[in-house]
């Protein structure tokens, strides 16, 4: 399922931002490497970038086992070390919004600036006003291993999702807990900050199906392509 899943990601980031082999393609955070490596398998010169070494060891696993060759680097995302370097520039499921709006927008920043003049950008992010709909306020799930309640609210005033997580061993033995915290932003503020750093946006799709973007489409697909003039806003 999840192959089928990265491969219907990756073909629509190849056919969005007009990417043929030999493109470069930075990937950022690219977690355990599922869309790098799969980019990489389609011809694609690609840049993973995570601040996990424990994801990278992951990556490199995976890129090893399907012959792949990409090239990892571990940082942090608010602040990129590339200028110019990318034909495009990927962020990809639910990795943005992590770090409070200030950090957030120089983290946007630098994936613009990483872009050469005239590149493209992919940001994935949940639509908000669907998630807050839709998503109750506790269910269970499991991995294999554990029993997972979820427990979900969403503070209207500053725009964050919280999930606490209780995981139950089936195995038995004592519960453990986690907690996420995400900033969901709103398309205008997206608009706003791209257009601040040097970029426009050119589309905006609701799902890997290219469906319109509306407050019911599960995920908010921005597309933005950096001014092919001057140089890029970036703290």
């Amino acid at each position: 399922m999840e192959d089928l899943t990265t491969g219907i990601e990756v073909a629509g980031v190849v056919a969005w931002l007009d990417l043929a082999p030999g493109s470069r393609v930075l990937d950022v955070p690219c977690g355990s490497g599922r869309h790098a490596v799969e980019l990489a398998a389609r011809g694609m010169d690609v840049t993973g970038f995570d601040l996990s070494p424990r994801m990278l060891e992951r990556a490199q696993a995976r890129a090893r086992s399907r012959g792949v060759t990409v090239r990892w680097v571990l940082g942090d995302m608010r602040r990129l070390p590339f200028e110019g370097a990318f034909d495009a520039v990927v962020n990809l499921f639910n990795s943005f919004g992590y770090f409070g709006d200030e950090e957030d927008r120089r983290a946007l920043a630098g994936m613009v600036a990483a872009l050469r003049p005239g590149g493209r950008l992919l940001l994935d992010l949940p639509n908000r006003d669907a998630y807050v709909s839709q998503v109750p306020p506790a269910y269970w799930d499991e991995t294999p291993t554990h029993w997972v309640l979820c427990s979900f609210r969403f503070d209207s005033g500053t725009g964050t999702a919280v999930t606490d997580y209780t995981y139950v061993p089936k195995a038995g033995g004592p519960p453990q807990y986690r907690q996420t915290r995400v900033r969901w932003y709103t398309l205008p503020e997206i608009h706003a900050w791209l257009k601040e750093a040097g970029a426009a946006v050119t589309a905006v799709y609701g799902s890997w199906d290219a469906e319109p973007f509306d407050v019911d489409t599960p995920r908010m697909i921005v597309i933005a392509r950096r001014d092919a003039g001057g140089s890029p806003t970036r703290d």
